[in-house]
């Protein structure tokens, strides 16, 4: 092969990796949807009044939080997602969930600012005044209060 041959074959097959290996903002990006995804599944499941997966949502967050470009972001999350899954179950339901949604308070402040400061496409913040904390929710769904679950499901004002 010749020198020519060989550079344009190095070149080619540079640029063919290059278009199929994913860039590092590519590889953020996902590692955010998957935050994302995961802090949804905690939401949903303290806005109806459950703790059944809200340790292993937390777990996949940290995961994720390890992949994200944002490295502040990254700490905070997996300290906030830690104190979920080190969360002691107690025999009595009303004390984990209010534990849970205390320690969701600590998770969705980071998140919320992130989100904001990157204007997220499909997801909206929302401001709970009882609590006087915000969350996140995709964008058009109804208002699901995971600070007060069923209680007051309802309650919360679209922020941004």
């Amino acid at each position: 092969m010749t020198a020519r041959r060989l550079t344009l074959f190095l070149t080619s097959s540079l640029v063919f990796f290059q278009l199929w290996t994913p860039s590092a903002h590519a590889q953020d990006q996902t590692a955010s949807e998957q935050v994302l995804i995961s802090y949804s599944l905690i939401a949903d499941t303290l806005s109806n009044d459950q703790m059944t997966g809200v340790k292993e949502a937390a777990a996949l967050l940290i995961e994720a939080s390890q992949r994200l470009q944002d490295r502040k972001l990254a700490t905070e999350l997996r300290k906030s997602s830690k104190s979920l899954v080190d969360a002691s179950p107690s025999s009595d339901l009303t004390s984990d969930l209010k534990k849970a949604r205390d320690h969701f308070k600590n998770l969705s402040s980071p998140l919320v600012k992130w989100v904001k400061r990157n204007k997220s496409v499909g997801w909206s913040v929302l401001y709970c005044p009882m609590v006087g904390a915000s969350w996140l929710q995709r964008r058009g769904e109804p208002v699901r209060n995971p600070y007060f679950g069923e209680e007051m499901l309802s309650c919360g004002e679209k922020v941004s």
